[in-house]
C-alpha cells in the first residue's frame, strides 16, 4: 500500500514533465524562413484543387518580381501538406500570401483577390517601405 502513493507521485511528475514545452516566442520566425537573405521572401499557401482561381496571385507575384527583382528573393509555394508552416502562420484560408522581410510578416493577403489588388498591395508595402528607408 505504501508503494501506491509513490507510484502516483512519480506518474504525476512524469506526466507533468512530458507536458512541458519551451515557450515559443511568437515574434520570432523559425530560422529557416528567410535565413541569410536580405530581400523579402514570399510564401504562397496554395490549395491544389483551386489552382485556376489562384492565377491572379501567381500573375501578380511574377509581374512584381519581374518589375522589382531586387525586392523579392524567392517565391515559395506551400501546399496543404506542409503542416508545420500552415500551423506556424495560422493559415486557415486558401490562398494566403505572406511576404516576410527582416524576420517579420510585412504582407498578408487571404482569400481570392484580383490581380490589381494583389499587385498594388505588394507595390505599396514593399516599394514604399524601401523608399521611406532611403
Amino acid at each position: 500500500m505504501k508503494k501506491l502513493p509513490l507510484f502516483l507521485l512519480f506518474s504525476s511528475l512524469y506526466l507533468l514533465i512530458g507536458c512541458q514545452h519551451q515557450s515559443d516566442n511568437s515574434d520570432e520566425l523559425p530560422a529557416f524562413i528567410n535565413e541569410g537573405s536580405d530581400k523579402a521572401v514570399s510564401y504562397f499557401f496554395s490549395n491544389e484543387d483551386q489552382l485556376e482561381e489562384e492565377m491572379s496571385y501567381y500573375d501578380a507575384l511574377l509581374d512584381f518580381n519581374r518589375n522589382y527583382p531586387e525586392r523579392l528573393d524567392s517565391i515559395k509555394i506551400i501546399t496543404e501538406q506542409n503542416d508545420e508552416l500552415i500551423e506556424y502562420f495560422n493559415v486557415h484560408v486558401y490562398p494566403t500570401l505572406l511576404v516576410i522581410e527582416e524576420q517579420k510578416v510585412t504582407v498578408r493577403l487571404e482569400g481570392f483577390m484580383n490581380f490589381q489588388d494583389i499587385y498594388s498591395t505588394l507595390e505599396t508595402t514593399l516599394i514604399a517601405a524601401l523608399e521611406d528607408a532611403s
